[in-house]
């Protein structure tokens, strides 16, 4: 999702990880946080390991979530966690599911605290559609979800 769009979606403050002073931006904005619960790695790889790793290093260990495998070793900064999705609604993690689902999610909904997001892209109807939505998301959209509508 561009970097424009994230303010709409309620970001206090927005860091573009590419840049090359990301670490030192990074541990200004969260200098202050006494209540850092934990770090959600989207990217999940060396390079994100050893910058989360870096940053926590002035900071007492917290837990990283990952979207990918952790890291094999381990960190003296954070403890890396994953999970899967379709494990959540199951024992022994049922009850986050109910947490979020069935009681956040739903009320947070509809006081507009989240947002149903990207904006849906519909780019044609039924079977026929299919290829042209195909071609569109081949050609690249950024912030956006394709759909064809059955």
């Amino acid at each position: 999702m561009p970097l424009y769009n994230l303010p709409s979606l309620g970001a206090n403050q927005i860091l573009d990880y590419k840049l090359p002073n990301i670490n030192e931006s990074v541990l200004a904005a969260i200098k202050n946080a006494d209540n850092l619960v934990g770090v959600f790695d989207c990217i999940s790889n060396a390079d994100t390991y050893a910058h989360i790793g870096a940053i926590l290093d002035g900071f007492r260990p917290t837990k990283v979530a990952t979207v990918l495998h952790p890291p094999k070793e381990p960190t003296k900064s954070f403890e890396a966690l994953m999970t899967v999705s379709y494990t959540i609604p199951i024992p022994p993690h049922d009850h986050v599911a109910d947490a979020i689902w069935r009681k956040y999610v739903p009320e947070a909904l509809a006081k507009g605290l989240l947002q149903a997001k990207p904006d849906p892209l519909v780019v044609g109807s039924g079977l026929e559609g299919i290829q042209s939505a195909m071609d569109r998301h081949k050609a690249g959209v950024s912030a956006q979800k394709v759909v064809v509508t059955l």
